[in-house]
C-alpha cells in the first residue's frame, strides 16, 4: 500500500463516513430482522387486505416492543462487559 493510500485511510472525514456507513448497515440489518420476525409471527398466516385487523396490529406492536426491549438488554449487557474489560459475549 502506498503512502497516499495510507494517508487516505487516516483521513478523519473518511473514517467518519466509514463509521456512519457501518452503523447504517447494522441498523438496516436489525430492521430487516425485526420485520422478518414480526411478519412471520403476526402477519404471515393472516388474510391480506388493505388494512391490518386490530388483532394483527396489536400483535405487530407487541412484537416490535419485545424486539426493542430485548435489543436494549443485549446492548446494555455488551456495553457493561466492554467497560469492565471483558469481551461482552459471555
Amino acid at each position: 500500500m502506498g503512502d497516499s493510500e495510507q494517508d487516505l485511510l487516516k483521513d478523519p472525514k473518511l473514517q467518519s463516513f466509514i463509521s456512519k456507513a457501518s452503523q447504517m448497515e447494522q441498523l438496516n440489518s436489525v430492521l430487516q430482522d425485526l420485520t422478518s420476525k414480526c411478519w412471520d409471527t403476526c402477519v404471515a398466516d393472516t388474510k391480506i387486505s388493505s388494512s391490518l385487523s386490530s388483532k394483527t396490529e396489536s400483535c405487530v406492536e407487541n412484537c416490535v416492543e419485545r424486539f426493542v426491549d430485548a435489543n436494549k438488554v443485549i446492548i446494555e449487557h455488551v456495553s457493561s462487559k466492554a467497560q469492565a474489560g471483558g469481551s461482552g459475549l459471555s
